[in-house]
């Protein structure tokens, strides 16, 4: 029987929001589209809800007004606000019908309207919960073990070979011969032998030997008494001629 009561108070709710909207709405022709989302059907007290239009306008300018109605409140509602977007607050819990409405800028004014319910939920405190209690756990100590005895593996040392370089290969010199000169071959000078003179045959000059003749004998020169010199008289003048053996 509850749960019939609630599904019959949830229909009266849309039939109501229904009738809402088409009183809302007018006798206009509904020319415009509308429709929009809001960020959280489910909200608390005081919590921001944000309301985007998304339906559309066939004649711009075109004027989208947002309104709020509740079960045995007024009919002309409560103002939200105006726009393709608005954010709005609750103050007080209860089941909100959210109106949107469009009316393009016809000479007839065509409208277009659409609802969506947003329950509003009084703040209730989180309950606390107490942590559970648990219980340490028991530590155990692990079995002692003694460790396998291994025999140590005995690895022979890896043989390096030593790499094996080829020594360089390096091309000896080119010994270059020396050139080959002949050597300048000169003729001797020719010795020609000495002319051969006969020598001139002379007759040997016979002369006859000197004839000896006998010194001719000459008389002994007399021997003649020597001068007697008289010595020069004396002159005061110092100059004097006087006689003597080389005057005469």
């Amino acid at each position: 029987m509850k749960r019939l009561t609630t599904h019959v108070k949830g229909f009266a709710a849309i039939l109501f929001a229904s009738a809402l909207a088409l009183s809302f709405a007018g006798t206009a022709s509904a020319l415009p589209v509308s429709d929009f989302t809001a960020s959280s059907t489910a909200v608390a007290v005081n919590e921001p809800v944000t309301l985007t239009f998304t339906g559309s306008c066939d004649l711009e300018p075109c004027r989208i007004a947002w309104r709020s109605f509740v079960v045995g409140g007024s009919s002309l509602g409560s103002t939200i606000g105006e726009g393709p977007q608005v954010v709005f607050a609750f103050d007080s819990a209860g089941v909100y019908f959210v109106v949107a409405k469009i009316t393009n800028a016809g000479s007839t004014h065509g409208s277009s309207s659409s609802t969506q319910v947003i329950t509003v939920g009084a703040v209730v405190d989180p309950p606390v919960v107490d942590p559970p209690v648990v219980d340490p756990p028991v530590v155990v100590d692990p079995p002692v073990a003694d460790p396998p005895v291994t025999d140590p593996v005995v690895t022979d040392p890896p043989v390096v070979q030593p790499p094996v370089v080829d020594p360089p290969v390096v091309d000896p010199p080119v010994v270059t011969d020396p050139p080959v000169t002949d050597p300048v071959v000169t003729d001797p000078p020719v010795v020609t032998d000495p002319p051969v003179a006969d020598p001139p045959v002379t007759d040997p000059v016979v002369t006859d030997p000197p004839v000896v003749t006998d010194p001719p004998v000459t008389d002994t020169p007399p021997v003649a008494d020597p001068p007697t010199a008289t010595p020069p008289a004396d002159d005061d003048s110092g100059h004097g001629h006087g006689g003597g053996p080389e005057d005469g």
